[in-house]
This record gives structure tokens, C-alpha cells and sequence, in this order.
């Protein structure tokens, strides 16, 4: 729990969605209070049982007979987004997080996007209640893990972790869209959802650059450093070439960063097409059958300790150069950083019905974790 937050064991609970009272102030208390959205804060005052098909959120849409979602086999569809601003009513105080909540469901679900940022994160992410990080620092070697044995009073290799002195500003990534009140009162809820997508989706574009960025090129300071790199003849010397890529040197690049794996590759189309085309070894057809056949364990075409399949990531021209191959073991490359309750100067607008237009926007950070936990190989000759 990061300092100054209270617990969630002193929000209240009920069973009842009802008896819950909006409030618009809930959304600072949520964030700066507890540390959560405010979707996760009406989850701790009316927690779900296991059976439950709607969440905390979504009950109280339920209870102010809030239609989001269209099914026209059915026969029925969303309501209007007026229904939100009904006179009288505390339905506006969920407008706010519904729009967060499309925002987010946008950012996480990115299936077969090059632009997912757990790519880069192995899932490595921390929620903070403020706009800094300080970097993760650790400060160790290959000896420091080697086991050995030490006298009584000996003492043991030591492991240094840190954060840095100086704390690191994130990013904030946004856009406003602007809409009539003719809009408001007239588009389904359901309508929104692909213009609050494609937001979400040019928000992770960027994000993702800047983590690309920060891997490659560093922080500036010694916890981030630049990533090391070696051109593509240092793992085999037959190539004179610039620009090819032998299979030799592929799978000697993949495997010279023990004891860390590279496990996902970024580059660019005409190189990652390199990747794919080039010549790779012949495989005797029989050891290929039985590598196909799961009952058979021990396979000769199966070789432990040789890493040849990393996912490949394609990404545009613009956020890699040619001939540049970025390499990472994705559980200890890099960490992601993110603000939970940002904009709440624009929530407080929306609540009051003062707003044209909607922000939508992210704070993030990227720091790495483990610095030789990411390589760049260039198809160059040294």
C-alpha cells in the first residue's frame, strides 16, 4: 500500500447497489484515498458474489435503467446518452467512468495489435496516485548469484536494490473530442464505443513508442541506461554483408544474453521479412515428425538451452530504424508506470454538465528493470 493511502477495509459495505450514494466527490476519495478507479471503489462498498453476471459498476447502471450495450437478435438496444443526465438524478456520477471504463477495456484488449505495450512489459505495470516514478535500481552481477560455501560467521553476496533519487516524470497522452448537445441527446451509448476505441488505440500507439524509445535509447541516467548493442558479424564472422542476416548469427545472437532468454524481437517490416526468409537449417524429416508428436519427450529435433522462436513484432519505420533488431527477455526488461485518477478536473465538468467536449487520456511511464535484459543487434558489419 503506498504511503499516506488508507485501507479499503475502512470503506463501508452494503449488499444493496441502492443504498450506495453517488457523490461526484467519489472520484477523488477513490484515487487519492485508496489508490483505485472508481469502478474498483463501488467494488469494495458493494463487493460481487461468485455468481454474480454483473459487476459493482454495472448494477448501478442497472439500477438507473442505463442500457449500454445493443442486441437486435434480441429485440432490444442501448439507450441514448442523455439517459447518463436524467434531471434529478446521480446517473451523471457514472458518465465519467463509463467512458473510462471503454477507454481501458480499449488500452488492455489489444489482440493481435503490434502495439501492446505488455509486449514490452511482460506484464511488469504499478498503478500510482501521482504523476512521478522513481526508477527500480539493481545493482548485480552474474558472481553475485554463484552459490557458495561460506563459514559460520561469512558472509553471503550481496544483491543491491534501489529506486532512484531523482523521480521521473510520466507522460500524459490525450485527446478531446468535442460533440453538440443535438449528439448528446440523440446518440445511442453503443456509438461512442468505436470513437472511444480508436482514441484508445492511437494513446497505446504512442505509449508503446515511448517504451520502445526508453529500451533502446535509454534514460539518460546510469538505472536507464542506452541498451547495448553489436552489429550482426559478431556472432558470425562469415557475413560481410551489411543488411543479411545469417541463421548462424540469429540463433547465436538469441542465445548470448544468459541467463536472460530473448524472447521478443521488434523491428521493422523489411526487417523482420529478412527474419523470415532467411536460410535456415535443414531438419531431418523423421526427428521433424516426432517433434510434431507430443508423446514422444525426448526428440532429437527437440534442443534444450537453444532459443530459435521468439515472437516477432513488426512496428513502423518511424519507431525503429533499418537493419535494427531490438531484443528482450519481456519478464525483466522493462516496467510500466501508470497515473489512477488522472483528469479529474475534466471528470468534475462532465459530472456538472459543463463540458463540449470529453478527454480522454493516460499518464504512463517506462523505467527498465534489468538492463542486460535488452540487447539491439544491427545486420552491419564492425
Amino acid at each position: 500500500m503506498a504511503k499516506g493511502m488508507r485501507s479499503v477495509l475502512e470503506i463501508p459495505k452494503t449488499e444493496s447497489p441502492a443504498e450506495i450514494k453517488l457523490k461526484p466527490e467519489m472520484y477523488r476519495v477513490a484515487a487519492e484515498d485508496f489508490g483505485l478507479t472508481f469502478s474498483e471503489y463501488l467494488e469494495q462498498m458493494n463487493p460481487s458474489n461468485p455468481n454474480d453476471k454483473l459487476d459493482a459498476f454495472e448494477r448501478q447502471l442497472a439500477r438507473y435503467n442505463i442500457r449500454v450495450k445493443s442486441d437486435p437478435r434480441k429485440g432490444y438496444y442501448a439507450g441514448n446518452l442523455a439517459e447518463f443526465f436524467v434531471t434529478d438524478s446521480d446517473s451523471r456520477i457514472l458518465f465519467p467512468e463509463f467512458l473510462n471504463r471503454m477507454a481501458r477495456w480499449a488500452l488492455l484488449t489489444a489482440d493481435d495489435d503490434p502495439y501492446d505495450i505488455n509486449l514490452i512489459t511482460g506484464g511488469n505495470e504499478e498503478g500510482l496516485n501521482e504523476n512521478t516514478f522513481k526508477e527500480l535500481f539493481i545493482d548485480d552481477k552474474e558472481a553475485d548469484y554463484q552459490m557458495s560455501h561460506v563459514g559460520e560467521l561469512g558472509g553471503f553476496p550481496e544483491i543491491k536494490v534501489s529506486y532512484s533519487e531523482k523521480a521521473e516524470g510520466m507522460k500524459k497522452y490525450g485527446v478531446a473530442i468535442k460533440w453538440s448537445y443535438e449528439f448528446l441527446r440523440r446518440a445511442r451509448i453503443d456509438m461512442i464505443r468505436p470513437v472511444i476505441a480508436k482514441v484508445a488505440l492511437m494513446q497505446r500507439r504512442a505509449i508503446f513508442k515511448e517504451g520502445i524509445d526508453k529500451l533502446i535509447n535509454g534514460g539518460g541516467t546510469t538505472m536507464t541506461p542506452a541498451a547495448s548493442s553489436a552489429a550482426i558479424n559478431t556472432f558470425d564472422t562469415d557475413i560481410s554483408a551489411a543488411g543479411t542476416l545469417t541463421y548462424y548469427g540469429w540463433l547465436k545472437w538469441l542465445n548470448s544474453r544468459r541467463p536472460h532468454s530473448i524472447d521478443t524481437v521488434f523491428c521493422n517490416f523489411d526487417t523482420a521479412y529478412k527474419i523470415i526468409t532467411m536460410t535456415r537449417a535443414s531438419v531431418d524429416t523423421l526427428a521433424l515428425r516426432e517433434s510434431l508428436n507430443p508423446a514422444i519427450a525426448n526428440s532429437p529435433a527437440l534442443v534444450r538451452g537453444l532459443k530459435a522462436d521468439p515472437k516477432i513484432v513488426i512496428i513502423d519505420d518511424a519507431d525503429i530504424s533499418a537493419n535494427v533488431i531490438l531484443g528482450i527477455d519481456s519478464r525483466f526488461a522493462a516496467k510500466r508506470y501508470f497515473e489512477i485518477g488522472a483528469d479529474m478536473t475534466e471528470t468534475e465538468r462532465i459530472i456538472n454538465q459543463q463540458f463540449e467536449r470529453v478527454v480522454i487520456s493516460h499518464v504512463d511511464g517506462f523505467s527498465k528493470i534489468y538492463p542486460a535484459a535488452t540487447h539491439v543487434v544491427t545486420l552491419t558489419t564492425s
